[in-house]
């Protein structure tokens, strides 16, 4: 009994339950269409189903993938180093998050001008890492810099325009 066995995946698809299928055949679903990100697959070992693009491996690169196994069987993504804040800081994209934080700092007087730039500039940094890998968090924290570094921006030079305006009046 020391022959090991194929890790068996099912997988719901449009409402419906499918399985079971290989590690292989589940990455040649995923590779030609046949399973999309956001449906639902699920292994021995697993407490509940969990959405495809959480299976590290499946989507993202070759079969000999870091989400693989040495017997090719494929694992979670949050098997090998999960994500301790359930994802709400994207530690994983420092742009968006700085972003966030100087678009609050953006706010105070005088200091806007400057940490606004900063902001938007790092909010549109974070959305393109975002943008290039699914897998790293930041959207909302990127938006957020934007626009309240933009705002800000916007604020305080129609502040300094309304002031040469009335000085020159």
């Amino acid at each position: 009994m020391s022959e090991a066995t194929p890790t068996t995946w099912y997988f719901h698809r449009e409402g419906v339950k499918q399985g079971p299928v290989t590690a292989a055949q589940l990455r040649q679903l995923a590779r030609t269409g046949g399973l999309a990100r956001e449906d639902k697959v699920w292994k021995d070992g697993l407490s509940d189903w969990i959405e495809a693009s959480k299976v590290r491996g499946l989507f993202d690169g070759p079969p000999d993938a870091s989400g693989l196994t040495t017997d090719g069987s494929l694992q979670p993504a949050w098997r090998d180093g999960g994500d301790a804040t359930g994802g709400v800081i994207p530690y994983k994209n420092p742009p968006a998050l700085i972003a966030y934080y100087l678009g609050i700092v953006a706010l105070l007087p005088a200091l806007g001008l400057l940490f606004g730039i900063i902001a938007f500039t790092l909010g549109i940094i974070g959305l393109r890492k975002r943008r290039a890998n699914p897998l790293v968090k930041g959207s909302i924290h990127a938006w957020i810099g934007i626009v309240l570094g933009g705002g800000s921006v916007l604020v305080h030079v129609a502040l300094v325009i309304l002031y040469i305006v009335v000085v020159n009046d």
